[in-house]
């Protein structure tokens, strides 16, 4: 064999394995591309759907406020918050966030208050529920008395309501500044996720 023929067999090896090589590549990103879309996906439903439940608690806790006057309280519990997307970027975070230090920051500071107001809400349905009893016979001695002064577990309940009012406005915030994060027109997305691989410079943000 003429050292023509090695060479040409070397050239046409070597062009196979970058070949492959660049073909992986491109099959590795696509999967990750398609695995930050889907996590992107999972936690933009999440954080809507938190904020229809903060919104709804906000508006019970209110009416709650006018209510305790009158020595009445709400029926049901108000709802939890899910928080299973933090899950989701603290163990890998998508790139569109790696590249986006404010947006990372936001998540984070969304998933905190999450927490924080469960465990407020947790905390007021306990006391809620411990504290029934008293407040009915509070209620029945209004009634026969005209007595419109709030009984001490009514207040209490109220200065649950009213933290909880104060935290979750604040969990909207978070929220609203959030959202605009995890809405990337496709073009755009493409771009970050190209400007964030390992090792690259990640791109400006826009104003």
């Amino acid at each position: 064999m003429d050292s023509a023929s090695i060479l040409s067999g070397g050239a046409v090896a070597i062009f196979a394995f970058l070949l492959a090589t660049g073909r992986d590549q491109y099959r590795l990103r696509r999967e990750r591309d398609l695995r930050d879309r889907s996590v992107v996906a999972a936690i933009r439903e999440e954080v809507r759907a938190n904020r229809g439940l903060l919104e709804n608690n906000q508006e019970l806790l209110l009416r709650e406020l006018k209510l305790l006057v009158r020595h009445e309280r709400l029926v049901n519990p108000l709802d939890p918050l899910g928080t299973g997307f933090w899950e989701l970027v603290k163990l890998d975070p998508p790139l569109v966030l790696q590249g986006n230090a404010d947006a990372l920051s936001e998540v984070r500071r969304v998933a905190r208050l999450s927490g924080q107001v469960n465990e407020m809400l947790r905390s007021r349905e306990l006391y809620r529920t411990t504290s029934a009893p008293d407040a009915m016979k509070q209620a029945g001695l209004a009634s026969l008395t005209g007595d419109t002064e709030m009984g001490s577990t009514d207040k209490m309940l109220a200065g649950y309501d009213r933290l909880l009012v104060t935290f979750q406005g604040e969990l909207l915030q978070a929220i609203e500044q959030l959202e605009p994060a995890l809405e990337q027109p496709s073009g755009r997305w493409r771009l970050r996720l190209r400007l964030t691989r390992p090792g690259a410079v990640p791109a400006e943000r826009s104003a």
